[in-house]
């Protein structure tokens, strides 16, 4: 919510956690402001998909808090600009299916300066020798 610009955005969850896309809108963003003294809606943006029931399920572990922290103070970003770290997953079209399927794979995620990133994989992998 910022409310000096009067803007809502919600975004996408599955599992309790976030969902991000480069391919899908994954978030709604809604603009209010007032009209003749009436406050209404000036601008409604929304994803134009269904979410159907969910296919195949497994699990995948994910490094841990403290290498993600580690990688992000090893990144070109100032790590005081970083107000949000989480897991979430990425969205994507199911190469079998590209039509009808999308996946959602687990990864991390920080906000820095007001806009979300996906943490790169490069960047979990360890030291620079690769050993782990």
């Amino acid at each position: 919510m910022e409310p000096l610009n009067q803007k809502i955005d919600y975004r996408l969850y599955q599992d309790n956690l976030p969902v991000f896309s480069q391919t899908f809108e994954t978030d709604l963003e809604v603009v209010w402001g007032i009209e003749a003294e009436t406050e209404k809606v000036f601008r409604y943006k929304r994803p134009y998909y269904v979410l159907e029931s969910l296919g195949a399920s497994g699990s995948q572990e994910l490094p841990s808090g403290a290498a993600v922290l580690h990688a992000i103070e090893h990144m070109d970003i100032e790590p005081k600009n970083v107000s949000e770290i989480v897991q979430g997953y990425t969205m994507a079209r199911d190469e079998k299916e590209p039509e009808r399927l999308i996946s959602l794979q687990p990864t991390w995620y920080y906000k820095a300066n007001g806009v979300w990133a996906q943490l790169p994989e490069e960047v979990l992998g360890g030291d620079l020798f690769g050993l782990e």
